[in-house]
């Protein structure tokens, strides 16, 4: 009996014990709990701070300062996406871009019937059912990728609708741009830091970069604007001047883009006609507040490659 009562004591003192260690640990738990985690969140804090000041003097871009937007449309190859695949794929030569950057893909709409190259019977009902099929693969592949952006055009826009389009839907952060066509690819790395830094520093002389499908130069040399100017080094890269303006794969910041598209009015059209027309009003001046420097020096190049979507690009057979 008294082993049982001793027992029944011992037991109960543990039990107090344990209540009394319980309530300590949740005391502690409470005065310092909160040290702890402000500790750790200053501490995380502080490691952010040190990686953008990191990043501010290494050159390394916040991953939504330039984005890319890509306009794709009815080709003959499709419902298949693999061109655009192989255009998306070639983004790895753009050194120095955030590969987390966003990225518009604008899937534009048929050219209405009443239009020149409009389509119309049981060929446009064809080709309407092969766009949408060609647009759910596109937003299949791509729509729950975080830096992805899929916009189906219920009208067509064209080019300069579609750059138009996305400029809009940018997020603030956002300054820059690369606007490409869906049948061009990189063939050729290009350092994507060189040039927006070198546009930040000079941005009165570089105003838009083009990525050429021909060797820099060649076609320019009796143009006002290459002997005018000429090739320059900025900012670690080489930039040849070229009074042409063409639609290929091309960066710019968003400003200069609204410029340009204030200044065509019609933007249902590509941005090159009315850009061509007025730089070949007058080929003796060099109009240096529209015209573009290709990335490169003389008789760099090719970058790109025009895979002609239009007529030339054969998809191979898909699982």
């Amino acid at each position: 009996e008294e082993y049982y009562k001793r027992t029944m004591i011992h037991n109960k003192n543990i039990g107090i014990a344990l209540i009394c260690l319980l309530a300590i640990l949740v005391v502690v738990q409470i005065s310092f709990g909160t040290s702890i985690s402000s500790d750790f969140t200053d501490a995380t804090r502080v490691h952010q701070r040190s990686t953008y000041q990191h990043n501010a003097t290494t050159g390394i871009i916040n991953h939504k300062e330039a984005a890319i937007v890509i306009s794709t449309n009815w080709i003959p190859s499709a419902p298949s996406i693999q061109m655009l695949q192989e255009v998306i794929n070639s983004f790895q030569m753009i050194k120095g871009l955030p590969s987390d950057a966003p990225i518009y893909i604008i899937v534009d709409n048929l050219r209405a019937e009443s239009h020149g190259e409009g389509k119309s019977g049981q060929e446009r009902w064809d080709m309407e059912a092969t766009l949408d099929k060609y647009s759910f693969n596109i937003m299949k592949e791509y729509m729950h990728r975080k830096n992805f952006h899929v916009i189906v055009n219920t009208v067509n826009n064209h080019i300069g609708g579609n750059l138009n389009k996305a400029i809009e839907l940018l997020e603030p952060e956002t300054k820059y741009l690369y606007y490409f066509q869906h049948d061009f690819k990189f063939i050729k790395e290009v350092n994507h830091t060189a040039i927006i830094n070198s546009m930040k520093e000079h941005p009165d002389v570089l105003k838009n970069v083009r990525f050429n499908r021909k060797l820099n130069g060649a076609q320019d040399r009796k143009d006002a604007c290459f002997f005018n100017i000429g090739t320059e080094l900025i900012g670690g890269a080489n930039f040849t001047r070229t009074s042409l303006w063409s639609d290929n794969n091309h960066f710019a910041s968003v400003e200069y883009y609204k410029m340009i598209l204030e200044s065509i009015v019609m933007l249902t059209r590509a941005i090159e006609a009315p850009l061509l027309s007025r730089i070949r009003a007058d080929p003796t001046k060099c109009m240096t507040d529209i015209t573009q420097h290709q990335y490169g020096g003389d008789l760099e190049g090719p970058y790109i490659e025009h895979l002609d979507g239009r007529s030339g690009y054969k998809a191979s057979k898909e699982k």
